[in-house]
This record gives structure tokens, C-alpha cells and sequence, in this order.
């Protein structure tokens, strides 16, 4: 995949989606490409989170612990970035995600992220977004349910 197909990929996802060109350019040169075998775990819940990833090709699915043991979210696919909330938080991990099949990302290194953070308030205004509708998410999944 060539670094405009990167760029253009950032460029799909709403995390990214604000972002000037060169600085998604910029991302994309700073990031690695990363291959998951089908089974293989990116990230596992509790653990610390210093890096995220685009989803380039494939599938994965993503866990969270809950009090019955392990709750499925669904699976992700291509555009969708994973791992995010944990290194802008600076927390561990909330959920287990595994490849599916097998997946191709770009590994974005905390503090590549954090860096263009600071340069960009448009993405910090887009991030507080997409985390607002992740805690909201989040907050609707722990209601009880109306019997």
C-alpha cells in the first residue's frame, strides 16, 4: 500500500477526518504497517495501551469484560481505528481485540498521536467527539434493561 492509499485511509476514518493533509501525511509516514494472523490478539483489556491501529484490510473482533465474563462488541473492519481511548487516556485497555481473519494495519505509536494531537485543535475538537460517543455507548450498554 502506497503512503497516498495510507493518507486516503486515515482521511476515511472519523477520527481523522478533520485533519490536514499534510499532517495525516505525516502520520502515515511516521506509522508501520502490522500483520495479525487470524486469532492473534492486537490489544488485551487491563493491559497498557501505547499504541493504536487503522484497520487497512481484514477483521477483528472486540471484547470487553463484563460481570458474566466477556461481552462481544461485534467486529471492525477496514477504516476503523482501534485502541485510541487507552493512549489519549493514558489508562489500560478496555477491551480484548483479536483478528478475525487475517489483518493488515498501520501501528500508530502513542506519541506519534499525542504529537499530532498538539498540532491540530480540529482533531482534538474530533477526538473529544468520537470519546463522548464512546462513554455514551458505553453508558446505554450498563443501563438495565425495561422488563
Amino acid at each position: 500500500m502506497s503512503l497516498d492509499d495510507e493518507v486516503a485511509l486515515l482521511r476515511s476514518a472519523p477520527l481523522f477526518a478533520e485533519v490536514a493533509h499534510a499532517q495525516l501525511k505525516l502520520l502515515a509516514f511516521a506509522s508501520e504497517p502490522q500483520g495479525f494472523g487470524a486469532g492473534t490478539t492486537l490489544c488485551e483489556a487491563g493491559q497498557p495501551g501505547n499504541e493504536c491501529w487503522l484497520l487497512l484490510d481484514g477483521e477483528v473482533e472486540v471484547e470487553i469484560p463484563d460481570r458474566d465474563g466477556v461481552r462481544s462488541l461485534g467486529t471492525r473492519g477496514r477504516g476503523t481505528v482501534i485502541g485510541e481511548t487507552a493512549v489519549l487516556c493514558q489508562l489500560p485497555r478496555t477491551a480484548t481485540v483479536r483478528a478475525t481473519v487475517d489483518t493488515q494495519t498501520l501501528c500508530i505509536r502513542g506519541e506519534t498521536f499525542t504529537e499530532l494531537l498538539r498540532g491540530s485543535p480540529e482533531m482534538c475538537l474530533k477526538v473529544i467527539e468520537q470519546l463522548g460517543q464512546y462513554i455514551y455507548r458505553q453508558s446505554m450498554q450498563a443501563e438495565p434493561k425495561a422488563s
